[in-house]
């Protein structure tokens, strides 16, 4: 039977992120970098796709999105673990996960 209310709050959540992601990728595509040359010379950027580049960034952070340029697939992915939050992280005002190891 199909469900006749919206998605839920995570599945929006994570359509967000990898449509947020896929944004990310043509930007950077667009700013001329190729992550695979080291000639800082070859980038055609005006400094718009940065700025674009770095809002994304921000807004994929606030999401808890992990993410990384995956040079074989020529696109940013998430990283494992990413689109799994526990009912803690999800709650407003919860403390972000511990970075220590």
């Amino acid at each position: 039977m199909k469900r006749l209310t919206g998605p839920t709050p995570e599945e929006a959540r994570r359509a967000e992120i990898h449509a947020l992601l896929q944004e990310l990728t043509e930007w950077r595509r667009l700013s001329g970098f190729d992550p695979e040359e080291r000639v800082l010379g070859e980038v055609r950027s005006t400094g718009e796709s940065n700025a674009a580049m770095l809002e994304l960034r921000r807004r994929l952070q606030e999401l808890g999105a992990r993410f990384h340029w995956s040079p074989e697939r020529r696109e940013y992915v998430l990283e494992e673990g990413t689109e799994e939050r526990t009912e803690e992280e999800g709650k407003p005002g919860a403390a972000p996960p511990s970075s220590a190891s």
